[in-house]
């Protein structure tokens, strides 16, 4: 059994549309008028996609392909099953809610919480830019000391991370010069 903060977290995914922009572009036909869950696929050799999608009121699956299974032309999720999904799901909120769907409902259990928005970990004070983000109450974002943004000593020979001497001793690997 799936966790409630868990389903409304995978909803809240796949209905942002800012995280999908860099894929379909802003305007893209997933962005409907009204918050919806959606995901597309493509096969490998392009013979069928599909799209899926749903709010609190309605789920639909489109799937477009070829019955003798030849390959379509310039065929994806999104350019063949997607404008389909699209207009059925505007005219079915339509029909069901007067054009009024229910939110994805928020658990108590679920925290918005800001992270850097690079790397998702509780920002460092290196931390380029941030952002909100949601999560389960007792799944928070790795600690800022897990941020890539950091402020340290590298081995220019390596490339790696230089550790300070104090950080070989507690390793109980010491270097002459630590001595």
């Amino acid at each position: 059994m799936i966790r409630a903060e868990h389903a409304f977290l995978m909803s809240s995914i796949l209905s942002d549309n800012t995280a999908r922009t860099p894929s379909f572009g802003a305007n893209s036909v997933l962005n409907l008028p009204f918050q919806a869950a959606v995901k597309t696929g493509t096969t490998n050799d392009y013979r069928d996609n599909w799209t899926v999608g749903y709010t609190p009121d309605v789920v639909v699956g489109v799937w477009v392909g070829n019955a003798d299974y030849t390959p379509m032309i310039n065929s994806t999720g999104v350019s063949g099953a997607a404008p389909i999904w699209a207009a059925f799901m505007q005219e079915a909120i339509q029909r069901l809610t007067g054009g009024s769907p229910r939110p994805f409902f928020k658990p108590a259990g679920v925290v918005d919480r800001i992270v850097c928005a690079v790397s998702g970990t509780d920002p460092s004070q290196w931390c380029p830019s941030q952002r909100g983000e949601y999560f389960a109450a007792d799944q928070p974002p790795l600690a800022k000391e897990q941020d890539l943004w950091f402020k340290g000593l590298f081995d220019t020979w390596t490339g790696l991370r230089a550790l300070s001497c104090l950080q070989r001793i507690h390793q109980g690997t010491v270097q002459p010069e630590c001595q």
